[in-house]
């Protein structure tokens, strides 16, 4: 079957330079898409790459088109047919738990080939990451689990993701993933009773979604908001008791309050 290369810095053939040749020879640009016959798969295009290959099979950088009409939009990569092209690893998974005072990163990898190192990387606001730690890759072909642990978390979510390098220092980054540290933000509904408003604290820079809902379960409002604070008008409200459901990234709340 075909393979499709998770790093654009993928080692292309294997040295020989016959193989490489035929590695060389063998990408093509590949995009998924509905053939109205199977539905959705892969398909190979393009024509052959302008790739340039020297005398003891050193690669140049060049391209690999295709003249595939592309009547809507549909995803793209680099594809091969050939087995010797090398692939650096498959990352099954990476993800990360709050124990105690730390928080527990693992990821699972298959097939290492070449891969030199992971950096872990960390950020408070999912934008700006740097490296607290590395370890080097063992290189397996088997299934193996990878363990890293961040010892000062910050309060609220805690962003890593991998930086992974090849052994000819190329490197590329893993999808990012979150971690929540600390206690749920505590969620306030006031003043209770009320005639004009409600003031609901929240937790900030959490994605809370709020409804009321009257006696006969009926969902009267609803709001969303990212803000620490906010301000429901219910003076069109009948009085009565309603429930107030607040649904935010950590936790998911009903209370009551009277309409006067």
């Amino acid at each position: 079957p075909p393979c499709f290369s998770a790093s654009t810095k993928s080692r292309v053939g294997n040295n020989n330079p016959g193989d490489s040749a035929t590695a060389v020879n063998d990408l093509v640009v590949s995009h998924y898409y509905n053939d109205g016959i199977v539905g959705l798969k892969w398909n190979f295009d393009g024509v052959a790459p302008t790739f340039t290959l020297s005398p003891g099979i050193t690669l140049s950088y060049g391209y690999i088109t295709t003249d595939i009409a592309a009547g809507s939009f549909s995803p793209f990569t680099l594809g091969t047919k050939s087995i010797f092209n090398i692939l650096p690893l498959k990352l099954l998974s990476f993800s990360g738990t709050a124990e105690g005072n730390a928080i527990k990163l693992q990821w699972i990898t298959a097939e290492e080939r070449e891969v030199d190192r992971y950096e872990l990387q960390k950020s408070a606001d999912g934008r700006n990451f740097s490296t607290i730690s590395a370890q080097p890759s063992l290189n397996r072909l088997s299934t193996f689990t990878y363990t890293a642990t961040d010892m000062q978390p910050v309060a609220g979510w805690n962003y890593y993701r991998l930086k992974v390098f090849d052994n000819q220092q190329y490197s590329y980054y893993t999808a990012a993933v979150k971690v929540w540290y600390g206690t749920a933000a505590r969620v306030l509904v006031y003043p209770n009773p009320s005639s004009k408003e409600l003031k609901i604290i929240l937790p900030p820079r959490s994605n809370s979604y709020i409804s009321i809902v009257n006696s006969a379960g009926q969902v009267l409002k609803r709001v969303s908001t990212t803000e620490g604070l906010l301000t429901v008008n219910i003076e069109s409200l009948d009085k009565g008791m309603y429930l107030v459901y607040i649904q935010t990234n950590r936790q998911a709340i009903v209370q009551r309050f009277v309409k006067q």
